[in-house]
């Protein structure tokens, strides 16, 4: 019998979020601020919503192939849904502000911060609080408990030495697909699809209960080729499919959901082996619902498996460009978002002492 349940959603705070791996240091907000849509919604775009047919109709005239207008057209009820509880979630947080008055900074602490300077490409932080390394001139942020190697697909054997005892429960990979609009702002390297396959993952992956995620555009192509090529060649088999959708500060899409050229989401298709396939219970077709970071930044979703699987959390993320706490990261971008003063600053409640 399957247990997955059906149209839940969550809201995100990426700040929150991400805040939540640091006791001595907060993100800097302004990467996250988003009060307009990309595109906006236009009078035609709102009628062809109401009347699906049109919608269908115009898929001549459309980027997306009628299979993926049919599968859009499935999503709309479920992210409608999402876009109200997101909207609670914003006067919730309102009414709060308003109801809560507003604490007094907590006085001044001394806190010993380790600073290291890096040697090789990997590290692993076992202090107690975030330790600072140098490396390149820069300074980088690195969380309690997380580890990363910074590399290209050719030295990745080099993770292994990182590898827990019992492997890792679970693996977020979030592949630099090949995309035109990329390649017109040349934002990121291309790693061809075929290629995702020499990512060592059934070693990686522990011999008990354990989960893959693998972030995925828009394009049909691709997903298919996750389900039916890439998981299979892993030994893995598709479970279900979660939705990032984007939304502004103020809760609208930042692309209308009518678009036929754009859309406002992303997919994270979620794998297992099948000795699993029937025992999970992880729900079909979540909504994570989110204002997005800059570079299409995703929302770490470590803590939203545990509160369905029963795992121990031992996650891993390939292709990061950010650090967890308590997370493996690899990638040759691993610290893009790591570094001091431009992504991260010291609470200002906190008095360094440099050791």
């Amino acid at each position: 019998e399957n247990n997955l349940k059906e149209n839940l959603n969550i809201v995100i705070d990426l700040i929150e979020t991400l805040n939540k791996s640091y006791d001595l240091y907060s993100v800097n907000e302004e990467a996250f601020i988003l009060e307009e849509p990309f595109v906006r919604e236009n009078h035609n775009s709102k009628s062809q919503l109401k009347k699906k047919k049109r919608l269908k109709n115009n898929s001549k005239l459309s980027l997306f192939s009628q299979e993926e207008i049919d599968q859009h057209l499935r999503l709309i009820p479920l992210f409608t849904s999402a876009l109200s509880s997101y909207s609670l979630n914003i006067l919730s947080k309102k009414r709060h502000m308003i109801e809560t008055p507003s604490s007094l900074e907590s006085e001044s602490s001394e806190v010993p911060i380790q600073s290291k300077t890096l040697s090789g490409n990997h590290f692993t932080n076992n202090r107690p609080h975030e330790v600072m390394i140098t490396t390149e001139d820069k300074n980088y942020i690195i969380p309690q408990g997380s580890s990363f190697l910074k590399s290209d697909i050719s030295q990745i054997h080099l993770l292994f030495e990182l590898r827990p005892t019992d492997g890792w429960d679970l693996i977020i990979i979030d592949p630099p697909w090949e995309n035109k609009s990329a390649a017109r702002a040349n934002t990121y390297n291309f790693l061809p699809k075929e290629r995702l396959k020499e990512l060592p993952v059934p070693k990686m992956l522990g011999d008990g209960e354990s989960y893959v995620g693998v972030w995925v555009t828009n394009s049909q192509t691709y997903q298919t080729f996750v389900k039916q090529s890439l998981f299979p060649s892993w030994g893995l088999c598709h479970l279900v499919t979660w939705y990032w959708l984007k939304v502004t500060s103020k809760g609208e899409v930042v692309v209308p959901l009518s678009s036929t050229h754009r859309r406002p989401y992303e997919c994270l298709i979620i794998g297992s082996r099948p000795s699993f396939q029937k025992s999970e219970h992880l729900p079909k077709d979540l909504v994570i619902c989110g204002v997005p970071g800059s570079h299409s930044r995703k929302p770490p979703l470590f803590d939203v498996f545990t509160q369905f699987l029963k795992i121990q959390g031992r996650g891993l993320e390939l292709f990061a460009r950010n650090l967890l706490r308590g997370v493996t990261s690899w990638g040759n971008e691993v610290l893009l978002f790591q570094e001091l003063g431009k992504d991260l600053s010291l609470k200002s409640s906190v008095k360094r002492i440099r050791t």
